[in-house]
């Protein structure tokens, strides 16, 4: 159960085999897109709001999580002969790759307030960028992304 889709990858394969009840998507072999473009797709609040209108409400806000609902939360395929879809793909795959970077720069203790403060910044306007991709590749108005994010009807 959950309030909000949050996934992350697992480079190591550490947490996932070590965790029951863990939830896991694998990408088909058949799928062309880059496995953080995925990522970043399924962290956007279009998957959550998805989920929300199509999964069983629990009580206390949360929502089933399970392949039945998680399986069809729908991934906006990359056109890969249209050079703006790649263009696009490729930018959410660097984004990604940037956020990764950040948040293990986050994990590091010695770092001082101000690179604290810089890193957070830095986590903050890369999340926008990456929503902002998101809601451009699947055409949302800003009405639209207005519902999404829960700040209009």
């Amino acid at each position: 159960v959950i309030k909000e889709v949050r996934v992350a990858f697992d480079e190591t394969g550490e947490y996932f085999t070590k965790n029951v009840g863990v939830n896991s998507v694998v990408k088909k072999s058949t799928t062309k897109e880059h496995y953080l473009y995925i990522l970043a797709v399924l962290n956007n609040p279009i998957s959550t709001f998805f989920l929300s209108k199509t999964s069983i409400y629990l009580a206390g806000g949360y929502y089933a999580m399970n392949k039945q609902f998680a399986g069809e939360i729908p991934i906006r395929p990359i056109d890969f002969d249209n050079p703006d879809d790649v263009a696009k793909h490729d930018r959410m795959v660097s984004l990604v790759e940037k956020m990764l970077k950040l948040k293990k720069e986050e994990q590091n203790p010695a770092s001082s307030p101000y690179e604290k403060e810089r890193i957070a910044k830095a986590i903050e306007a890369t999340d926008r960028d990456i929503d902002e991709l998101v809601y451009d590749l699947y055409g949302l108005t800003q009405k639209e992304i207005d519902i999404v994010e829960g700040k209009g009807k």
